[in-house]
């Protein structure tokens, strides 16, 4: 015995301070007088399971119907034949006394949807399998959020997954001073590099013009080494840069502008007062081809003359196009004929619903977004179709409530909630107001109610009009749904066999994305 203490307790000590171990080297040494939490001799209250606090969100994955074998075999693709167009030639209907009809015309479109695999992959070493024994299924954490992960990553790609459609060469922008700014007395030179929504997220997001350093840079591609040792190049989601353009300047503020280009969620800029891409930096990266400048880009920032800036990198041959460059690159359907086209229609009809705001803001009064009704009257004259919800961002969710709240009379009410009566009780009253859905006045038999809803993979500056159900508007479609996953291969996962001392997951599956009618979404870009 020891101060009451037997050998053991001292060993069962011994054991709480150093580990199960035999190791005599302690976590850590130091002299105090007396026993003080300073001692270190203290319990570490750790509590049990890696706490998960992550965004895996993913709501046009989870809510679009998901099919498998429809046929005998599945080969390398979906195809499908459409009948687009009935009676084409609008031949008359009105018959002569004894006579027959006259015969009408078809329009048929082929498709196809190419198999693509998406996976990722990780592992857990043996040591780390060892240490976290007591404290977390480390072995449950890897596979659980491998899976979360690629269905993040599915998700992206059914929302903007691009393999087919091309950026090409961004526009030169247009120029022009005014104000008061920082600008040398001079000459403004400026480059600009439109971004697809893979390209905007590699570049590190937006940035708001800006004289100080920015860590992000727009990315060529990506060598990305895979789990068994091949490599894959991956394309950084960037068009061609501009010309370059330039104006004389004078102690003012430089606003440039391109044209808009189908596909671009944002924009690269690169500023300088010397000629030339080497000299130009990079200084923002907005959501809108539009920008407004104080001074020209750090010089520490990348140029615009950036490897791979000459070359198209928008596209990626292991994606499938998503709903979104889907409908962008919708065309050669129905036109004339059955829909009977009785209104102008700018855009012409033969594809989706595709328009810039070139950076200007929604507009409205009374609750009516006019750009919002313009769009929605177009999907109806076109094809006789209206859209199921709108995705937005939480920016333009925020634009559109307080643009449809703005009226001079506006249409909602305050509820206060009254507290039970005693000392200290206070009427209780929630402000906030969030536009939740838009009343669309352009859909057979009357209007519709439009759910907003947020998605947390929007680009700022898109409003995407998705439709979900075919059937109410087209009733003998042959098709339950106008979009749906096909999957060759489902989700599934692979522990791989075990050649090092390190256990190795993989999460795979293996699918397309069969948009049945493109032309039924609509797309708002550029919306500031």
């Amino acid at each position: 015995m020891l101060g009451g203490l037997t050998a053991d307790t001292i060993e069962l000590m011994r054991k709480q301070l150093f580990g199960a171990g035999n190791s005599p080297l302690l976590r850590k040494t130091g002299t105090t007088t007396g026993i003080t939490t300073g001692l270190g001799v203290v319990w570490y209250d750790l509590e049990a399971a890696l706490k998960r606090l992550f965004p895996a969100h993913a709501p046009l994955r989870n809510e679009l119907p998901r099919v498998g074998l429809t046929g005998v075999g599945y080969g390398i693709a979906a195809n499908w034949r459409a009948l687009i167009n009935i009676n084409n030639t609008q031949v008359f209907g009105g018959v002569a006394e004894g006579k027959r009809g006259g015969q009408i015309q078809y329009q048929e479109k082929d498709l196809v949807a190419t198999y693509k695999g998406i996976g990722l992959e990780s592992f857990v070493n043996f040591e780390a399998e060892y240490a976290a024994q007591g404290f977390d299924d480390i072995l449950d954490t890897a596979t659980t959020t491998l899976l979360l992960a690629t269905m993040v990553a599915e998700e992206q790609m059914v929302l903007y997954g691009n393999t087919s459609l091309a950026l090409g060469t961004t526009p030169t922008p247009s120029l022009s001073v005014a104000g008061s700014g920082a600008w040398a007395s001079g000459t403004a030179f400026v480059f600009c590099v439109a971004l697809t929504p893979y390209g905007q997220l590699l570049a590190g997001g937006l940035v708001a013009p800006t004289t100080a350093a920015i860590t992000g840079t727009v990315i060529d591609q990506v060598s990305r080494t895979n789990a068994d040792g091949s490599s894959d190049t991956i394309n950084g989601g960037h068009a061609i840069v501009s010309a370059q353009a330039s104006i004389a300047i004078n102690v003012q503020l430089l606003t440039a502008q391109v044209a808009a280009i189908n596909g671009a969620a944002a924009y690269a800029w690169y500023t300088g007062t010397t000629t030339g891409a080497a000299n130009c930096k990079l200084s923002a990266i907005t959501a809108i081809p539009k920008a407004i400048f104080t001074n020209a880009g750090n010089a520490g920032n990348q140029a615009a003359n950036f490897t791979g800036s000459g070359s198209d990198r928008s596209t990626n041959a292991l994606a499938f196009d998503g709903l979104t460059t889907q409908l962008i690159a919708a065309s050669g359907w129905g036109a004339g004929g059955i829909y009977n086209q009785m209104s102008q229609l700018t855009p012409a009809s033969g594809g989706a619903y595709v328009s810039s705001l070139a950076g200007a803001a929604l507009t409205g009064s009374a609750g009516v977004i006019n750009e919002l009704d313009t769009m929605l009257q177009w999907m109806w004259n076109a094809y006789r179709l209206y859209p199921d919800e709108l995705w937005v961002s939480g920016y333009q969710a925020a634009k559109i409530t307080n643009l449809a709240l703005a009226s001079s009379a506006p249409s909602y009410r305050i509820n206060v909630q009254m507290a039970p009566s005693g000392p200290g009780s206070l009427a209780e009253a929630v402000a906030g107001s969030l536009v939740t859905s838009y009343i669309n006045k352009f859909a057979l038999g009357g209007a519709t109610k439009l759910p907003i809803r947020v998605h947390p993979y929007m680009p700022d500056s898109w409003i995407f009009a998705n439709v979900r159900t075919i059937t109410d508007k087209y009733p003998i479609a042959n098709v339950t749904v106008p979009n749906r996953i096909k999957a060759r291969r489902e989700y599934y996962s692979v522990a791989w066999p075990v050649t090092t001392r390190q256990r190795q997951y993989g999460v795979y599956v293996d699918e397309v994305l069969e948009c049945y009618a493109p032309f039924a979404m609509g797309l708002l870009t550029d919306v500031g």
